[in-house]
């Protein structure tokens, strides 16, 4: 089984923007799980790039940062 680094964030539904000051860490979920997730109107399932993540992600989560990719569940706010 393959896991990765789990994070929520609210965004704006409009222009896409994430509000970083919601940023949550949810732990690691398993990647075949989430990429199994649909997508509703409240809600965007996404992966990212670790290595291209803002550096507060990072800290929030309190874990070394990775290029892997990592799992990212988007709430529409």
């Amino acid at each position: 089984m393959k896991t990765m680094h789990h994070f929520m964030v609210d965004a704006d539904p409009e222009t896409g923007a994430w509000d970083f000051e919601t940023i949550n860490y949810l732990g690691e979920i398993d990647a075949a799980e989430h990429h199994a997730k649909v997508d509703t109107e409240a809600v965007h399932y996404d992966h990212h790039d670790g290595a291209a993540l803002d550096a507060k992600f990072w800290s929030i989560a309190g874990i070394k940062p990775t290029i892997e990719n990592v799992a990212l569940t988007i709430v529409w706010k």
